[in-house]
């Protein structure tokens, strides 16, 4: 697709735009692509979709209406990938494009941009370009062996344009039918697929019964395969579960890739000497030509965690709700699915889409991917008609069923288990599933008793929730394998866990999630259920209180606060995290700078995710110059990574705490909860997490529920319940004990022994010459934190801990120096 701002014969302003669109019948209403997924929305808003479809591909914009910008603008901050354009003089035929597609449990890409000429690729040339292939592939699925340690496959097209690869972590189907790269039966459509696909036998029967598909095998990831042959790019809503998946079709020449709603599994991609790479991990790049740099301004603006960017120079992730797709001579990224609170609904969809056509002309990108709004969103003053035990009942019906089909597999399951009430409903229902509705666990028999694995840290650390898993344990009488964590195996795995997530975390939590992932393996498990989501989805942080309290909750006129009360609880709570964040070593404020206020609708979740920045005396000069204000940067950031549209409904028909929810998700949820805490640290044992509290279909519903019964105010206490209508669904599943505890965070110790195991560690890491080598520090203000540090200064502590995780990760990638732009 070409936009040129000069005059054109077929020159539009915006009102002629409009009036062609009504005489077309075309507002508002469902428009059939070719794709097979439909339009519904305000579609003037994109003409950058519409006019090629209205008026062909070769359309010209007049510059001075406003359309030419409001397009480029949609590609230059949705997209944030670069446009390639042939260059002057150069023929279309003279370029080449070679994909090269490698997964599992990930997936990686080459795209060469530019090459030989068709008439120059030679049976030799093909033949050596082939065995480059191999050779890459090989080296960089050594890269990430960890995620798939069971068998590799790779299958090329016959130019070489097209190489797809797979390491394969056996979960379902373990015969060679469950091998990858997969193929339908005429040869034309090849996929590989990471992650799990579930309530997949149901969508099998429908496949077989409506459309006589036959199956080759029984792994759920054929599925991808039937659904795609039938239903086009509009397949992916139909998936349930977690996943990332690359497809292509050699008939048309498309290439797609595309992740999970909440990106659960990670794809990145990079830009190297003309090609466009993808993996799940960064690592998976360096066979392939990429040299790591830092990419400082994420570092400050903290763009890495609050938006697509990485810790690398030019590595990005295919961001949350994204898409991309290519056809002959077009390009675009954009929403996958769109996100609408209600309340708030999540509609059916992935996380992000990426996509290319590849022919003798070369990759050519395409435009966006967009699927209709499966449910009518409702705005926070419409008034709930259901009971509560209604609500309740949705809830526990909808977790159940997502826990049930996350017990599928073929080799054993387990669970993760920890103190809090969100791992217990996990293990309570899945014992209640197990025991009285003889579901099994995963290959086990339904009479073995469940195994559910637990860390603990040191008893006088204030951090040890081992004694109420065990007790969980115990009343559920399931199995627990309990793995001590101490500082010594702290320091001991540090680096490792630290190069498996490829990013810092000022807490070391991480660090005891990566060595809590052997035990599973090494017992012979391969799955593990999890509680991760359940804060996110029914309102869990302490941040979230004072959101919560910025409006009354026009949904549920019940359990309405006075507002005179309302406003004192307000400021109460405003002040309450102040201090509690303080506590933590943060630098926090709830008064947000003028313009990111306005944005966000003043949302606190928005500054509590902020409060944590290195001080700026620990920037290098050259780096303060070129970077100012920390704080409102990085709040800035949050606020540019929010578009437009979700912007105008966090203003005016999202909840606060709906907004504040979203954007944590968005944020921590997505780029750490999910990585270090998630994907990152189990795949690094091949241990594959499965997330029933992100199960779509449950939150959907969720999403639907009146803020007032996720977060519960009791007037004669005055104390607030988080996640009030999560526990009443457990409350058959769980302990009176766990039903009354307070939500505590899953955190590892922050101070440690003075000359003890991590000191000693840290004081091997943090030396002048490690520390300047990064190129972006003050090494006169990092020095005094080896002095103060094991003093019970916990900021100090945090600070430690990511100053030396660069280190560690500028030493295990052999990243430059960072330098002055």
């Amino acid at each position: 697709m070409r936009f040129k701002a000069a005059k054109a014969p077929r020159g539009l302003t915006r009102e002629r735009f409009v009036e062609e669109l009504q005489a077309k019948g075309l507002m508002d209403v469902d428009v059939p692509r070719s794709t097979g997924l439909l339009h519904r929305e305000p579609l003037y808003n994109r003409p950058q979709e519409l006019l090629p479809w209205l008026y062909g591909q070769d359309f010209e914009i007049v510059n001075d209406d406003g359309l030419f910008k409001e397009a480029r603008t949609f590609y230059d901050e949705a997209v944030k990938l670069p446009v390639y354009a042939t260059k002057e003089g150069q023929k279309a035929t003279d370029r080449y494009v070679e994909v090269i597609l490698e997964t599992m449990c990930g997936i990686s890409a080459i795209i060469c941009l530019e090459g030989h000429s068709s008439a120059q690729r030679t049976n030799d040339v093909r033949n050596s370009v082939r065995s480059k292939i191999s050779r890459e592939l090989d080296q960089s699925l050594d890269m990430i062996a960890h995620r798939g340690p069971d068998s590799r496959g790779i299958w090329a097209s016959e130019d070489n344009r097209v190489a797809l690869s797979h390491c394969r972590l056996a979960i379902n189907d373990l015969t060679p039918d469950g091998h990858q790269p997969m193929h339908d039966a005429d040869g034309e459509i090849h996929i590989v697929v990471n992650g799990e696909i579930y309530d997949y036998d149901r969508i099998r029967a429908r496949l077989s019964q409506e459309f006589g598909y036959k199956f080759q095998g029984h792994s759920d990831s054929e599925l991808v395969v039937a659904l795609y042959k039938y239903y086009g790019t509009s397949f992916l809503e139909q998936l349930r579960g977690e996943f990332a998946l690359c497809l292509y079709d050699s008939t048309t020449q498309f290439f797609m890739a595309a992740r999970d709603r909440y990106g659960v599994k990670p794809l990145l991609w990079t830009l190297v000497d003309g090609r466009l790479l993808i993996a799940p991990e960064a690592k998976a790049f360096l066979p392939l030509g990429w040299k790591p740099e830092w990419d400082v301004r994420a570092l400050v603006d903290e763009s890495w965690h609050f938006g697509c960017r990485t810790l690398f120079k030019g590595v990005q992730k295919v961001g949350v709700s994204s898409v991309r797709r290519a056809d002959s001579d077009t390009y675009g990224i954009g929403p996958a699915w769109r996100v609408s609170y209600l309340y708030g609904v999540w509609p059916s969809g992935v996380t992000g889409i990426l996509g290319y056509r590849v022919s003798r002309q070369g990759m050519s990108p395409t435009d966006t991917l967009l699927c209709r709004q499966p449910l009518i969103p409702k705005k926070k003053y419409h008034v709930e008609t259901r009971t509560e035990e209604e609500m309740i009942a949705g809830v526990r019906q909808r977790l159940l069923e997502a826990i049930r089909l996350r017990l599928r597999a073929d080799v054993p399951i387990g669970i993760y288990l920890s103190g809090g009430i969100d791992s217990s409903a996990v293990a309570g229902m899945v014992a209640h599933l197990v025991k009285e509705q003889g579901e099994k666990m995963g290959s086990k028999d339904a009479t073995d008793r469940i195994a559910c694995f637990s860390i603990a840290f040191d008893k006088d650390s204030g951090f040890d929730e081992s004694d109420v898993a065990a007790r969980t344990a115990s009343w559920l009488d399931v199995k627990q394998h309990t793995l001590h964590v101490g500082e010594a195996e702290i320091a001991a795995s540090l680096d490792d866990a630290t190069y498996h997530s490829e990013h810092h975390n000022m807490n070391l939590n991480f660090v005891g999630k990566f060595a809590l992932s052997q035990v599973p393996r090494e017992l012979g498990y391969r799955v593990v259920l999890t509680g991760e989501g359940a804060d996110e989805q029914f309102v869990g942080y302490p941040w979230f209180i004072p959101d919560f309290l910025k409006e009354r909750d026009h949904s549920w006129p019940d359990r309405v606060i006075p507002e005179e009360e309302r406003q004192l609880l307000l400021e109460e709570h405003r002040q309450s995290l102040a201090g509690f964040m303080g506590s933590r070593g943060a630098n926090f404020s709830t008064h947000l700078p003028v313009v990111v206020a306005r944005e966000l609708n003043d949302s606190i979740t928005a500054a509590a995710l902020t409060g944590y920045p290195l001080p700026a005396d620990f920037w290098a000069d050259w780096v303060v110059g070129q970077v100012k204000g920390l704080i409102p940067l990085r709040l800035q950031t949050i606020a540019n990574d929010v578009s437009v549209r979700v912007k105008h409904k966090i203003q005016r028909s999202w909840h606060p705490v709906h907004s504040g929810m979203y954007i944590w998700s968005k944020c921590h949820l997505a780029n750490v909860m999910l990585s270090c805490l998630g994907d990152r640290t189990e795949m690094a044992h091949s241990i594959e997490a499965r997330t029933p509290f992100l199960d779509h279909e449950m939150t959907r519903y969720v999403n639907n529920l009146p803020p007032s019964v996720k977060l519960r105010y009791d007037s004669i206490t005055g104390r607030f319940t988080e996640k009030w209508i999560l526990r009443e669904a457990a409350r058959p599943f769980v302990s009176p004990e766990l039903y009354e505890r307070k939500k505590v965070a899953y955190t590892a110790p922050v101070t440690y022994s003075k000359n003890g195991p991590l000191q000693k560690c840290y004081e091997n890491l943090l030396t002048k010459e490690n520390v300047e080598e990064l190129g972006f520090l003050k090494w006169e203000s990092v020095m005094g934190l080896r002095d103060g540090l094991f003093v019970k200064d916990r900021k100090a502590m945090r600070i430690l801990n990511v100053v030396c995780q660069w280190i560690i990760l500028a030493k295990r990638f052999g990243i430059t120096r960072a330098e002055p732009l």
